[in-house]
Formats: C-alpha cells, structure tokens, sequence
C-alpha cells in the first residue's frame, strides 16, 4: 500500500470532518515527524513505516482523537496563523483564520497611526500604550491575557 492509498483508506474513517484527507495527511505528518509537503511527496511510495508501529499507533491515536470531535490543532499542538506557528493546548483559544481579518484590520490601524506619530509636530503625547522614548517616538500597544499570542 503507498502513502497516498493508506490516507485515502483512513480519510473515510472521518465522516464528521469537512475536509478529512486533510485531517489524516496532518496527523500522520505529524506522526511522522514530517512536513505535510514531505509526505505529499511520497503519495506513490510504498508505505514503510518502521517495524515497531510507534507511528502508526501515535496516528491510530490522533485518528481516535478526531474522530470523537477533537480539532487538529490540539491533537498536534500547533497551529499555524498569518504564517507563524504558535503553540496551542486546553489553556488557549485555537487561532481561527477569520481572526486573520481582525489582525489585518490592526495592522492597517496600526500602520496609520505610526504614518500619523511620525508626521506629527509634537514632541510629547500620553495616552495609553503609546509612549515617546527620547531622541525619537515609538508607539507602543499593549496586547495581555490573549491565550496563545496570535492576534498580538
């Protein structure tokens, strides 16, 4: 059986998920301790994973895991957002990409206001999070108790 055969057998398994090859090519990325691109690069390999089954078993795992309703993200660990990877678990809110559209919206804010900060006259302001450090300006935002950072 290759690479591509074995996810296309175990993708069925995930009848609840919208995007199940997905899912299993993730997992067993992760399992294999591969990039998802590594292991779409062996779909017409023979599967040869090592004799001990300790991928296999990590993957049945993460399968079972999936199947009971678990998002990828907690099951690896990570998840990617706005081209970063960030670090996630029970203690966190999972980063979803239509917050990307509220960091994208920040950071135009954000770039307007330091074209405005540095077009401006005045020497000092005060207001919060922005502070003036001496011999230039520097605008400061402050970003607390937002679980894994993503949006900061």
């Amino acid at each position: 059986m290759t690479y591509g055969g074995f996810l296309a057998q175990n993708s069925k398994t995930l009848p609840g998920s919208e995007t199940p090859f997905l899912d299993a090519s993730l997992l067993l990325a992760h399992c294999l301790g591969i990039s998802r691109t590594s292991l779409l690069g062996r779909m017409p390999v023979a599967l040869d994973l090592e004799p001990d089954g300790t991928a296999l078993a990590a993957f049945g795992s993460c399968m079972d895991r999936r199947r009971s309703g678990e998002s990828i993200a907690s099951i690896i660990g990570r998840k990617e957002f706005f081209g970063r990877s960030f670090v996630v678990d029970g203690n966190v809110l999972i980063p979803r990409p239509d917050t990307e559209i509220l960091v994208q919206a920040a950071l135009e804010i954000g770039d307007a206001m330091a074209a405005q900060w540095r077009s401006s006259s005045v020497s000092s302001r005060a207001g919060f999070g922005a502070t003036v450090q001496e011999g230039g300006r520097q605008l400061r935002l402050h970003d607390a108790c937002t679980g894994s950072g993503a949006v900061a």
